[in-house]
């Protein structure tokens, strides 16, 4: 699959699903954004990704237990860069059984892996996304292969 022309806007993307996606995604092309909270692993993530089709891979630092850090961080980037590629990740809730689980915290999970993309892409004065193409949510671990699956409709 070739992704040479697109760009992915990949969340919690320092460790673990989020680091492996962008890897997968820059191996078969795309330029790849990170986002995360902290810019020293950005700047180490970033060294990471595959660059032999010409890509300009960068990072963006936000948190998302913060949401107006996310906002601020990627309304600039999204008003004049298209995004075809928008994965869903971030650290989640804790695991455990779900009938355990307060009402509050389902509230803190939809906060952190779906309020916070739908802010990025959301109309505002300030931004409008040019170019809007897949948005995989990945919230139960997975493997690079699960990418590769999720974006056989970007070709």
């Amino acid at each position: 699959m070739d992704l040479s022309v697109k760009t992915a806007l990949i969340g919690g993307s320092t460790q673990g699903i989020g680091l492996a996606s962008a890897q997968a995604l820059a191996s078969m092309g795309a330029s790849c954004v990170l986002i995360s909270r902290n810019e020293s692993k950005l700047q180490e993530a970033v060294k990471t990704l595959a660059a032999g089709h010409g890509q300009k891979h960068q990072y963006l630092v936000a948190d998302y237990a913060k949401p107006d850090t996310v906002r601020d961080a990627a309304a600039p980037f999204v008003q004049h860069n298209p995004i075809h590629i928008l994965i869903n990740n971030s650290g989640g809730p804790a695991g455990g059984p779900i009938t355990k689980a307060a009402p509050e915290e389902f509230l803190a999970a939809f906060q952190q892996h779906g309020h916070h993309h739908f802010r990025i892409l959301a109309r505002s004065e300030a931004h409008e996304p040019t170019v809007i193409g897949d948005l995989v949510f990945v919230q139960q671990p997975g493997l690079p292969q699960f990418v590769r699956h999720a974006l056989r409709a970007t070709r």
